[in-house]
């Protein structure tokens, strides 16, 4: 059962992480949404946010809040995105946005609770 994206490139500098991404058409995300015009549920996007994240980022404790959160265009299979983060420690934040070329998918902000 896939449950996330195929990474194509990662990089990170400093406090920002970026991937490279590809959506499997195979994802489990896709079943029952919808049978014949399936999108990656905005819920799933957040989520990868954050399992990225931590790869870079391990300091990441729990999420406990959410803002700024725009779904602005439909994520579809077979998409290939960038998702870049940016982490401010001082506030405990991480700044996400999937895009490409032509346009923003969606954003948002996580709030965490950090170690240390």
């Amino acid at each position: 059962m896939n449950l996330m994206p195929e990474i194509i490139a990662e990089s990170r500098d400093g406090e920002t992480v970026t991937f490279l991404l590809r959506v499997p058409p195979d994802l489990a995300h896709f079943a029952g949404h919808f049978p014949d015009f399936p999108i990656l549920p905005g819920i799933v996007q957040v989520d990868w946010a954050v399992r990225l994240a931590r790869r870079y980022l391990p300091a990441l404790e729990s999420s406990h809040d959410i803002n700024n959160l725009k779904f602005q265009a439909l994520v579809r299979p077979d998409a290939v995105l960038t998702l870049r983060m940016d982490y401010d420690a001082s506030q405990g934040t991480l700044q996400f946005i999937y895009r490409d070329n032509e346009r923003t998918y969606s954003s948002g902000r996580i709030h965490f609770q950090c170690d240390g």
